[in-house]
């Protein structure tokens, strides 16, 4: 009985895992295909939550916010190292991710809840990548 709850135990956590994995290579359109998301347009994108992209609700990108991005991108330390620009980047989605969370109600809980799918609140690794991909 308990090697039955250990296989269980780790089959469960092997289909955790693999729930939230997407290995595609190509252009970002085919990604936004699949998940049926519009690509970015000008300062519009279609931001995806409820898990997998089950809503998607447009974000306008006003010139406030473009202005909030560029002083962040501004304020991170330069070295012109990958290191720094990535951490630019990073900060600058931090960013966008609060403001989008504020305007849609967004408030994705930190980890992976099984119970999330359909919350319009949260988000999973597919919801963040497409994106960050449409951020970027």
């Amino acid at each position: 009985m308990r090697q039955v709850r250990v296989l269980v135990s780790l089959l469960f956590a092997a289909a955790s895992v693999a729930a939230c994995t997407h290995d595609r290579n190509g252009p970002p359109q085919q990604h936004f295909a699949e998940f049926h998301v519009a690509p970015p347009d000008g300062n519009a994108v279609e931001v995806c939550h409820a898990y997998t992209c089950q809503m998607r609700s447009t974000f306008y990108f006003h010139p406030r916010d473009i202005a909030d991005i560029a002083e962040v991108m501004k304020k991170t330390k330069r070295d012109d190292s990958p290191f720094e620009e990535r951490r630019a980047i990073a900060y600058a989605i931090a960013l966008i991710e609060r403001k989008i969370g504020d305007r849609l109600g967004i408030k994705d809980r930190a980890g992976m809840e099984f119970g999330g799918s359909g919350d319009p609140t949260q988000e999973d690794c597919v919801d963040e990548a497409t994106n960050t991909t449409s951020f970027l």
